[in-house]
């Protein structure tokens, strides 16, 4: 072979070389662990680098507990596993201890939490194995959660029949990961195992086996024994002032989510902490000796320009007073020019506010941080991340428009995923067009709730069937799944108010399309919920068409999803299904058996209330009470007039204690009138003068308060109702 046929030959196979390593180096990037046999595995490929280390609590010992093999159990019966638990509960070593002694040898990648600009990117790696199992380990996912990739990630493991094993810590993390995936969560993760606490008898035992003490800060993790921590407070409290305040700012930025992996943080983020917040002098040559001197006595390590640390010491160990939400406030004027740290404190403010009180300031916060970073991160210098920004803001504003000026952040909102699909075209990032089209058809959702109901539910209709040209049953079932519910749930606001027949038929069949995906036995919660939207579709039509066949079919759906919405477990959507079960019995009551289906309506009702209650859930209470003064109206018509209509007016007052003329005078000039013909009832059977005028002053204000509002319509309907009243107290009192 000559030299010109052996460099024709290298011409040919060097591009092949480079791009192999330029993929290799993608993967490297995103991946810490490339499809390692189980049996192989070792602590820190799972465990983490500072985790598997012996100086950091790491011992080759372990406790075995009842869930490594129900862990194991799941994975064999290919099931995906989500692990939950408090912090030092012992969730990722239980993960390790199960796959390395799975029966049969499985493939295991384990994706770093780092920032994707584009899904493409993070493609799955080759897998060289002929190995027919594969698991996918995310550590910690609540940390993949505040990057918008995580659902079109899942859905690509899914469809490549890989087992996704994560952790999540219990509360704050829990929350929001699931308020991040809305349609995915329950639909993956079926059944969470939860590592609980032990007894104090187990810690002393297990104490002894390792040569330990139970420590005052043991709290029932068995973590808490294991990591040094009471050594770590007392050399906390013997650490200078600089090194204290060094620990500080990194609790800070932990608290703010702004660090690149959990345990990972910036060094520059950390001195501009220190000089600004601390007014340390983190220039002069002190600065590397303060740092050697917390990596000494292990509190961090150092790799390149990053600090590691144990998220358990910034949190048992390291003293402070720091409201969070104050934090937000302090750290967010520091950032003006480093867009990563903006965006990950306004995911972690958006993420705190899904069970923080103070959700609209925490709203506020996170609008702000992605407003600043798309000053830097624009549509022509970064157009992946000026899209992800896009569409991280439009769900801060639509989080916002749940509590305050709904129509003006609906509105934000929708101008926000726009601008996301200005990058996010069908033909060049499919996800992320589907992601957006999904959020702008359920913020027009929310919109029509309050305004241009037509024109809103026809541009939601738009959007998610925009959404479902990627979200195919075939490609994608689950996200499939989910926008098919929410299109039954917009149908079923359309027909509201115009096509009640083919928009009620519309919205059942998006429905019926969701439940092809969300069985009982695969997806018990989203099963449940899209029979809530099919029962209210159906009681809907029961008011135009077949009352009898569509209210039983609508009871039969409530029914199912009371099946899995049970009261100790799931308190909210138990309520939501038992209030839509006493509508369907209510207007079942109108055709068929009055007094047993009132009873059966009242029933549920008062059921709902044990949920629904006037300090927790003001509103729902209100709109429950309201139902039960229908009910208790229809039951008086057939037997105990004088007590039923008692009940239904005192059930009306109740809600007009939330109900107020000057918070919501639309719904108040809705129960007065109900209240007013509550009244006119009661005064055929007892104190007829009295009665009657207690009904002609209620309907006389909701009239009044009607023509306020300009809705003359029902003035008229009201002043027909108030004609009659009249005339039945002319003839009585003449």
């Amino acid at each position: 072979m000559g030299f010109a046929t052996i460099y024709r030959i290298i011409r040919l196979i060097t591009p092949l070389f480079q791009w192999f390593f330029r993929k290799l180096g993608t993967y490297n990037a995103y991946y810490s662990v490339i499809w390692k046999n189980s049996n192989d595995l070792i602590p820190i490929d799972i465990m983490g680098q500072w985790r598997s280390r012996k100086d950091n609590g790491f011992l080759e010992y372990y406790y075995s507990i009842k869930e490594v093999e129900l862990i194991k159990a799941m994975i064999e019966n290919d099931k995906h596993v989500l692990v939950i638990g408090d912090s030092l509960a012992g969730k990722t070593r239980a993960i390790y201890e199960a796959i390395r002694t799975l029966t049969k040898k499985h493939d295991i990648l384990v994706p770093k939490p780092v920032d994707v600009k584009d899904i493409k990117d993070f493609s799955i790696p080759w897998q060289i194995t002929c190995r027919e199992k594969s698991i996918i380990f995310f550590d910690d996912i609540s940390d993949f959660a505040k990057y918008e990739y995580l659902p079109h990630l899942l859905d690509k493991f899914n469809d490549r029949k890989a087992i996704i094993v994560a952790t999540c810590r219990n509360g704050a993390e829990l929350n929001a990961l699931k308020g991040k995936l809305p349609g995915n969560f329950s639909a993956i993760f079926r059944e969470p195992i939860e590592i609980g606490k032990i007894s104090d008898d187990l810690a002393h035992a297990i104490a002894k086996d390792i040569g330990k003490n139970v420590s005052r800060y043991f709290d029932g993790n068995i973590g808490s024994i294991l990591l040094p921590l009471e050594r770590k407070q007392n050399l906390y409290i013997r650490l200078g002032e600089n090194e204290k305040a060094i620990l500080r700012s990194i609790k800070r930025l932990y608290l703010a989510g702004v660090y690149e992996q959990r345990k990972v943080f910036g060094e520059n983020r950390i001195q501009l902490v220190c000089s600004e917040i601390e007014k340390m002098d983190c220039d002069g040559t002190h600065w590397r000796g303060w740092l050697n001197n917390l990596k000494n006595n292990l509190f961090i390590d150092m790799a390149n320009s990053n600090i590691l640390i144990e998220e358990a010491y910034l949190e048992r160990v390291v003293a402070d007073d720091i409201d969070i939400l104050e934090n937000f406030k302090t750290l967010l004027p520091l950032f003006n020019n480093d867009p990563f740290a903006l965006y990950n404190l306004g995911s972690n403010a958006y993420d705190v506010g899904e069970f923080d009180l103070r959700k609209v300031e925490l709203s506020k916060i996170a609008i702000f941080a992605f407003k600043q970073a798309l000053t830097i991160w624009t549509l022509e210098n970064d157009s992946a991340r000026y899209s992800s920004s896009q569409n991280s803001k439009g769900l801060a504003y639509l989080r916002l428009a749940e509590v305050e000026n709904t129509s003006g952040n609906c509105h934000e909102a929708i101008k926000a995923f726009n601008d996301a699909l200005r990058v996010n075209s069908f033909d060049k990032f499919p996800n992320g067009y589907a992601a957006s089209q999904n959020n702008l058809g359920i913020t027009f959702g929310t919109l029509a709730q309050i305004e241009n109901k037509a024109d809103n539910c026809k541009k939601a209709i738009k959007a998610l069937n925009e959404a479902l040209r990627v979200y195919t049953f075939e490609k994608f079932p689950i996200s499939y799944a989910k926008t098919k519910n929410n299109l039954g749930y917009v149908f079923k606001i359309f027909a509201e108010i115009k096509n009640k027949i083919d928009n009620c038929k519309y919205a059942i069949k998006a429905c019926d399309e969701a439940l092809a995906v969300y069985t009982y036995e695969d997806y018990p919660f989203n099963y449940a919920m899209t029979h809530v939207n099919r029962g209210c579709a159906l009681r809907l039509l029961a008011e135009v068409e077949n009352t009898s066949d569509n209210c039983q079919g609508a009871i039969e759906s409530f029914r199912k999803s009371l099946g899995f919405f049970t009261y100790d477990k799931f308190p909210i959507q138990y309520a939501l299904s038992k209030n839509n079960l006493g509508t369907a019995y209510g207007t079942l009551a109108r055709v068929e058996d009055r007094g047993g289906n009132s009873k059966r309506a009242i029933k549920a009702y008062l059921e709902t209330l044990d949920v629904y209650t006037y300090e927790g859930f003001p509103m729902n209470y209100a709109m429950t009470m309201s139902n039960l003064g229908v009910s208790y109206r229809n039951l008086a018509e057939v037997e105990d007039i004088s007590d039923n209509c008692g009940k239904a007016i005192n059930a009306y007052k109740e809600a007009l204690r939330v109900r107020t003329y000057e918070d919501f005078p639309m719904d108040h000039a809705a129960t007065l009138n109900n209240l007013g013909n509550v009244f006119g009832v009661l005064a055929t059977a007892e104190n007829k003068m009295e009665n009657c005028k207690n009904a002609q002053k209620a309907l006389k204000e909701a009239i009044k308060i009607l023509g306020e509002l300009g809705l003359a319509q029902d003035q008229q309907r009201i002043r027909i109702n108030l004609e009659e009243l009249n005339s039945f107290c002319n003839e009585e009192s003449e």
